[in-house]
């Protein structure tokens, strides 16, 4: 349940990213989404998030405009899962992101950062109601099936393998020991681009969390230790790690 209620927290240069994504590189309000993600200052998560869509409609911001409030939307549903559990307001932020993404997807069929995270929106959906699994679940499947093929070194796309594995039972071919694999991927894939890669470049702190919870759960707890402490090193005030996270590893 630690995963779920507050869990799914950077693109190799040029594998599938339209050259546009780069204009966001250095977006001090991006920049500030990430660290308000990363250390759930829920209220300044909601005002990058307003900022954010009042760029949508602007000329030559499209697609981009749309994945980035659509990411905000996401982030900040996984927030408020961990927080108050707003149950009504959580699903009107998947189905915007949802709504958005779509149109994404129209005008960029073939963007893996669009496909992956559209994937990881309808997993959220979910999870917040498993009676839409038979209906959600083959397209989201699909959808990051798609943007494997797309762009199979895109760290994103790993991490969303890492993850869905990681709320599939093996039955239905997910589980733990699966999504180690897709997770380590994609921490490996992060380490190979720089810190400041082109936009989106989200991730890296997610795959290490993600990681960390693999590793737990399968009793590594020394590994998943080192993990976490890797995640703190970029962000140091990451609470739901040193708070949550690294005690749980002594209760079990």
């Amino acid at each position: 349940m630690i995963s779920i209620a507050f869990g799914l927290w950077m693109s190799i240069l040029g594998l599938g990213t339209p050259q546009a994504w780069t204009e966001h590189l250095d977006d001090p309000l991006l920049q500030q989404l990430e660290k308000a993600s990363s250390t759930g200052l829920a209220a300044t998560l909601e005002d990058c998030r307003l900022q954010l869509k009042a760029r949508l409609g602007q000329a030559g911001t499209a697609t981009n405009a749309e994945y980035n409030v659509a990411y905000a939307d996401w982030r900040l549903a996984q927030l408020l899962m961990g927080q108050n559990n707003d149950k009504e307001r959580i699903d009107t932020l998947l189905k915007e992101a949802q709504t958005l993404l779509e149109e994404a997807k129209r005008n960029s069929p073939e963007d893996p950062e669009v496909l992956s995270l559209l994937s990881g929106v309808l997993g959220l959906r979910i999870g917040q109601s498993m009676m839409r699994g038979m209906r959600l679940g083959p397209r989201a499947g699909n959808l990051l099936d798609k943007a494997a093929r797309l762009a199979p070194e895109n760290p994103r796309v790993a991490l969303q393998k890492g993850i869905s594995a990681f709320h599939t039972p093996r039955l239905f071919g997910g589980g733990v020991k699966k999504a180690e694999k897709h997770l380590r991927q994609a921490v490996d894939l992060f380490a190979r681009e720089p810190l400041n890669a082109a936009w989106p470049n989200w991730g890296r702190i997610d795959a290490l969390t993600w990681l960390g919870q693999a590793l737990a759960k399968r009793g590594n707890k020394e590994e998943a230790r080192q993990v976490y402490q890797q995640a703190l090193e970029l962000e140091p005030d990451m609470g739901w790690i040193r708070f949550v996270l690294l005690p749980a590893l002594e209760k079990e």
